[in-house]
């Protein structure tokens, strides 16, 4: 299978749309936290803990992933600049392989957050 070629640019465009994207995320994991937070400080049944724990399991899981991700993408940006820096005046001619596997991971942990976040507010319309 041949993988596709493309432009430094649009790797590094790819990866700054992502990071933001995973900020985004971040940001909205300590927001769901918070609501977790307040939640169970209204809350104690035994109903409850069982799905808090589950949701804080889920929470922390979403947390490594993105960190995961977040990595991985500077890890390959290092990777470009280094080859930038190596090849400074044939670097716009040059092209790379296209990061389909980061791309579909992206696109999983968007899919698998979604569907955490849709419990999770269902669960918390429940308790609230």
């Amino acid at each position: 299978m041949a993988t596709n070629k493309v432009h430094l640019d649009a790797l590094h465009a790819e990866h700054t749309e992502w990071l933001q994207h995973l900020n985004h995320y971040e940001k909205e994991i300590s927001y769901l936290q918070s609501m977790l937070d307040e939640l169970a400080k209204r809350n104690n049944s035994d109903e409850f803990r069982k799905s808090c724990s589950h949701f804080q399991n889920q929470l922390i899981i979403q947390k490594e992933q993105l960190d995961i991700l977040k990595h991985e993408i500077r890890v390959h940006e290092d990777f470009l600049i280094k080859e930038a820096q190596k090849e400074q005046t044939t670097i716009h001619h040059r092209l790379f392989g296209d990061h389909a596997d980061e791309r579909d991971k992206i696109s999983t942990f968007e899919k698998l957050f979604g569907e955490m976040k849709a419990d999770f507010m269902q669960f918390a319309g429940k308790w609230s």
